[in-house]
């Protein structure tokens, strides 16, 4: 329920993180990480039942569906560092594209598909990465929107669209939101 009243537990196993509903609501995708092996992507009926590893998604975490049903825009956390794709959902195996090649986390699109905000360890200079964006297209240029500094660094794994897209709420370092 959406005021999280009487919730049926869907995952049993306790390594499960970072759900998203897929664009129609009949999914969830999440990451499951364990001692044993890296992060992998996984798909369980909204309503529950049976959970299914996407193909090929070995490394890949913080799962964000794009708002056309197409893509999940993921983190892969590797021995260079944090990096973003996307994975296709149309292909029969999953299929990545790169779109940074310098970080990127805890991604979040936009209504419109037409952005993926996130954050950037990669060029942290504040005590709070910045929050940058990127169209989902293999290399892109980000533009930093929201500058990293003592007094207003932000953290993107709260950061929300509004439906219409033209506004960013975020959080900064006080824990104050911003829009």
């Amino acid at each position: 329920n959406a005021d999280g009243s009487s919730p049926t537990q869907l995952t049993q196993d306790g390594n499960d993180a970072n759900p998203t509903f897929s664009a129609d609501g009949q999914y969830i995708y999440y990451s499951e990480a364990d001692a044993d092996k890296p992060a992998c992507l996984y798909r369980i009926p909204a309503a529950g039942g049976t959970a299914i590893e996407l193909p090929d998604s070995d490394g890949l975490d913080q799962p964000a569906a794009s708002p056309d049903g197409n893509e999940l825009a993921v983190s892969d956390a590797n021995n260079e560092g944090i990096s973003l794709y996307t994975f296709d959902l149309t292909a029969d195996k999953g299929t990545t594209t790169s779109i940074t090649s310098d970080g990127g986390a805890n991604p979040v699109w936009a209504p419109d598909d037409s952005l993926i905000y996130y954050d950037n360890p990669g060029v942290e200079e504040g005590p709070a990465p910045a929050v940058d964006y990127i169209k989902p297209v293999p290399n892109s240029t980000p533009t930093q929107i929201i500058p990293d500094s003592e007094d207003q660094g932000a953290n993107t794994e709260n950061a929300a669209p509004s439906p219409d897209g033209t506004q960013l709420a975020f959080n900064d370092n006080d824990g104050d939101i911003l829009v």
